[in-house]
């Protein structure tokens, strides 16, 4: 029977592992009974030991492990102590304390430190910059030092050219030259202003033909106004053949130039109508009708530009302004040589091609 099953209270205690120990119990029983509490106390009192002991091997180990501790944190304290230890550097502020502003000649100060593997300064101090004193024009020559022009005066010209050779020149916009200059000569830098090509049309076409609102077939069969024709675009001729445009040559109408609308081309005043045989065949644009033979306005044979037409024209012949409309000339590619004649609405044209070269 276990110690802790006895009972605080004397009376309560009538038995003791069984053996009865009552108020007039037997006497042959009490012997027995002093046995079995000996036996009692013995357990408990080795129940006791053993626990006492596993809280004394506790308290031994928290013991050691607080010694570790200990002796870690005085290694680290060690350790702290000697990376904050004196480096050698005196305190104090390197280099200037204000802003500075040397002329030649002149010196200023900089800070200069030396840093140990570990990222610490183990030194310290100021150095000195000297700036290089101011240049010498004792050794120059002439003007140069106090220049602010060439001692001699040049010339720098620049010459129009044309790129390309023929019989036809047409103007090329946004160019642009250069030319090196070093001041020791005269210069020219020369800006291609002009192309020239040749024109197998069969007409004196000097000037451009068509004005905006002329419209000619695209290969998809839409009409197009040949102010949004491009080099590289195609236009087809009265066969549905597709021909590649190679030049457009564009300009402004002259003020005050008369215009006239023939079917689906619009041509200026300075422009006559001729037959497959050369017979103009055009209109006199100031009395605005058709005619076998072509005068200008002043009376004058209108022959220096002509536009090569298939037949007379006999259609409705309309006066314009001129105002804010461009002339153009198309030149298209012609594999075969042969004139390309395009449909301009009942005006049937025929269109400048390039001159076929000549056999070696």
């Amino acid at each position: 029977m276990a110690v802790s099953d006895y009972n605080t209270n004397p009376d309560l205690n009538t038995t003791i592992s069984g053996i009865n120990i009552a108020e007039g119990c037997p006497p042959s029983g009490i012997n027995n009974a002093i046995r079995q509490l000996m036996a009692d106390v013995k357990t408990e009192s080795s129940a006791q030991n053993a626990a006492l002991g596993e809280v004394r091997s506790s308290v031994e180990a928290a013991e050691s492990a607080a010694d570790a501790a200990q002796s870690a944190a005085d290694a680290a304290q060690s350790a702290a102590d000697a990376a904050d230890a004196e480096s050698g550097v005196t305190a104090a502020s390197y280099g200037p304390s204000a802003n500075a502003s040397p002329a030649h000649g002149g010196t200023f100060q900089v800070p200069y430190f030396t840093v140990n593997a570990k990222g610490k300064i183990t030194a310290a101090s100021t150095k000195t910059v000297t700036l290089p004193a101011a240049p010498s024009v004792s050794n120059i020559t002439g003007n140069a030092a106090t220049a602010t022009k060439l001692q001699t005066s040049r010339t720098i010209t620049v010459q129009t050219t044309t790129s390309g050779s023929g019989d036809k020149t047409e103007p090329i916009y946004n160019q642009s030259g250069s030319v090196s200059f070093d001041g020791s000569g005269n210069v020219t830098i020369s800006v291609p202003t002009l192309r020239a090509w040749n024109c197998n049309c069969n007409c004196d076409c000097g000037d451009n033909c068509f004005v905006s609102g002329s419209f000619v077939t695209a290969p998809a069969g839409e009409r197009r106004d040949v102010s949004l024709i491009g080099e590289g675009d195609e236009i087809l001729d009265t066969r549905g053949v597709a021909h590649r445009v190679l030049y457009v040559s564009r300009g402004p109408v002259p003020p005050k130039k008369r215009v006239v609308r023939l079917g689906g081309a619009v041509l200026t005043a300075d422009h006559v109508l001729l037959d497959e045989s050369g017979v103009p065949c055009a209109v006199d644009v100031a009395a605005a009708e058709v005619s076998g033979s072509v005068h200008d306005a002043k009376g004058n044979l209108a022959g220096r530009y002509a536009v090569r037409a298939r037949k007379a024209y006999a259609g409705k012949v309309e006066e314009l302004s001129s105002e804010g409309l461009t002339e153009h000339m198309l030149v298209v590619e012609s594999s075969t040589g042969e004139p390309v004649w395009a449909d301009f609405s009942g005006l049937v044209v025929q269109l400048a091609v390039p001159a076929a070269k000549e056999e070696a």
